[in-house]
């Protein structure tokens, strides 16, 4: 396996994992902004897969996720311990679904600075027919 279809493959695999958790959302009591934020996730991720160049729409997604982490998190309880946040996947309490919140939308941060890191021309960069 080449690094680009290691890259491609994940993608693909960061795609259905955005795909998966938007359509988790619709079950969610807000599920309009959930499910934007991760299927806009899974467009980009397929988009870069493709072979588009998405660093400005990976980076803007990512500002804005952090941006909406933080400002849930300024409000937020900081009691809430990890082995409350991964003990049940049921609605808890105010606080841990909070922590879930954030940790969804750290994930979101993450994968798409990666992205727009290592997705600028990561086709060219990366492909095997291309002289160095």
């Amino acid at each position: 396996m080449t690094v680009a279809s290691g890259w491609r493959v994940a993608l693909s695999v960061m795609g259905g994992v955005f795909l998966l958790s938007a359509v988790v959302q619709l079950n969610d009591p807000d599920p309009v902004a959930w499910t934007a934020v991760y299927a806009a996730a899974a467009l980009v991720c397929v988009a870069a897969a493709l072979g588009r160049r998405v660093p400005w729409h990976a980076g803007a997604l990512a500002a804005v996720s952090a941006v909406w982490a933080v400002s849930i998190g300024v409000g937020m309880d900081t009691g809430v311990t990890a082995s409350e946040v991964f003990a049940s996947l049921t609605m808890q309490t105010k606080e841990v679904e909070e922590a879930r919140e954030i940790g969804g939308l750290a994930i979101v941060v993450a994968w798409m600075l990666v992205v727009a890191v290592l997705g600028r021309g990561a086709d060219e960069k990366l492909s095997p027919t291309r002289p160095t």
